[in-house]
């Protein structure tokens, strides 16, 4: 069994912004029509979340994606980063630091 890779894949917020894009169009160009659920990996969760919703697609966070928050302070705990995007998803939180600095 190959051991599995231990590096965080697209940390960068532009590269895992590009990277959900195309993914999203291989999906579509296949013929999937199934609902699509977008997260990304470290601060760049926010940001590949944030297409998600403009999108209309779901998202899902948590501390196994991220344990920063937007501003890049570590989040206090799970519940913190899944509030913070459910009000992503019911448009409270269109600035991806603003929930954060409501809470400081």
């Amino acid at each position: 069994m190959r051991p599995r890779s231990t590096r965080k894949r697209d940390a960068d917020p532009i590269a895992a912004v590009a990277h959900a894009a195309a993914m999203e169009h291989a999906l579509a160009d296949a013929g999937v029509t199934l609902e699509q659920v977008h997260h990304g990996d470290g601060v760049a969760t926010w940001h590949v979340m944030a297409r998600a919703v403009r999108r209309g697609f779901g998202i899902r966070a948590g501390l196994e994606d991220t344990t920063k928050l937007p501003d890049g302070r570590l989040a206090v705990d799970n519940a913190w980063l899944v509030r913070l995007a459910a009000e992503m998803l019911a448009g409270e939180n269109r600035d991806l630091g603003e929930g954060a600095r409501r809470r400081s």
